[in-house]
């Protein structure tokens, strides 16, 4: 999700402008973050929804939902839904988007669709070139640290 928001920030060269708080949609179960989720929600120009599409969504979605609606007002707002690429496809991806369309409409919110254009291999690769070129450097900084040992003047 933070990977998706960085690179559509940076494309709409908006970085230095965004307010960006992150909730865990599992996390709304419990009465505190939902209600935390919703006033936030409820003051925000733009609330992305990232999600893999392959799952149904966790069951307090809606009163989360339902709360964010009552507190937003008639504020102008845009709700966006992200999708894992891979899984656009899913049944479950479909009902979701659905079931926020919807949301969005009885609301008279703007809503968007989006997903990934990084595959999962994709990000796995980063991932793991980034955790090498740590190593990599480490390892690069102990071996210079072992020549200067040994051999302090260079020589």
């Amino acid at each position: 999700a933070r990977l998706a928001l960085e690179r559509m920030l940076s494309r709409l060269e908006m970085r230095d402008g965004c307010e960006v708080t992150l909730w865990r949609l599992d996390l709304l179960e419990h009465s505190w973050s939902r209600e935390e989720a919703a006033k936030a929600a409820a003051s925000a120009d733009v609330v992305l929804i990232s999600i893999s599409g392959d799952q149904e969504l966790p069951a307090a979605t809606g009163p989360w939902l339902n709360l964010w609606s009552e507190l937003r007002g008639n504020s102008a707002q845009a709700l966006g839904l992200l999708f894992d690429s891979e899984r656009l496809q899913a049944p479950e991806a479909v009902e979701t988007a659905l079931y926020f369309y919807r949301f969005a409409l009885d609301c008279g919110i703007d809503s968007f669709l989006g997903w990934s254009d990084m595959t999962r291999a994709e990000r796995w690769s980063k991932r793991c070139d980034r955790r090498a070129d740590k190593r990599v450097g480490r390892e690069l900084e102990s071996t210079r640290n072992f020549e200067m040992q040994t051999n302090p003047h260079g020589l």
